[in-house]
């Protein structure tokens, strides 16, 4: 899936919904389901839009924000404050990767406890948090039948989210790639093209040019 929008899933007609309390999630869940994204790709929107499905199981938060998750997490202190900044340091990317980081067993039942759904025959369990870009692996071998769904975005307006500090996105559903590349200035865009210049066979994959500063 490739993504430059943002916004929310329109709610339909209202439907009971259920919480995980009172079911056997780990019967009753089959396949687990991961949004493999990177920081302001559009991932909320997709995961409001899938926890409308009957067929889903779902959390309110990112699954490693979610409660009694972060706290079970090793090292916890030599990782930023800041959710958004989390691979700008080789020493956090190393700490994220990290197979001691993680309890998955007690990672499991916290995201269980507090799954909700609109049908508790739902089979689906899907999560979404950005620093899974670097666990996919890890993901597969803890969570019995791991499917995958990767966003891809521009790497520059994934840039400019990230220094953009915004906390509303209730929105309609807008490609915003041109509006926030719009906004970065040339030192933005040369600092980032720095990085970009190591990948140019990822960008070619997926469709990306490198932006001239005097754009």
């Amino acid at each position: 899936m490739t993504a430059g929008t943002r916004g929310r899933a329109e709610d339909g007609p209202r439907e009971p919904v259920f919480y995980s309390a009172l079911h056997d999630l780990e019967r009753i869940i089959t396949t687990h389901l991961f949004v493999i994204c990177p920081t302001n790709s559009g991932s909320t929107f997709l995961r409001n839009a899938l926890a409308t499905s009957r067929r889903t199981w779902n959390l309110l938060s990112e699954g490693q924000s979610a409660f009694g998750v972060r706290t079970m997490y090793r090292k916890a202190n030599r990782l930023p404050s800041s959710r958004r900044l989390w691979a700008a340091r080789k020493r956090w990317l190393d700490v994220l990767r990290d197979p001691a980081y993680y309890d998955w067993p007690r990672t499991r039942a916290a995201w269980y406890f507090q799954a909700y759904t609109r049908d508790p025959l739902a089979p689906v369990f899907v999560e979404k948090s950005p620093r899974s870009l670097l666990i996919v692996e890890d993901l597969a071998r803890h969570f019995r039948n791991a499917k995958f769904l990767f966003i891809v975005r521009n790497p520059y307006a994934v840039c400019e989210g990230i220094c953009r500090v915004r906390s509303d996105y209730h929105e309609m559903l807008t490609d915003m790639n041109a509006r926030q590349i719009a906004r970065l200035d040339a030192g933005q865009i040369q600092a980032i093209n720095r990085e970009l210049q190591k990948h140019r066979a990822v960008l070619n994959h997926f469709g990306y040019e490198i932006v001239d500063p005097g754009h």
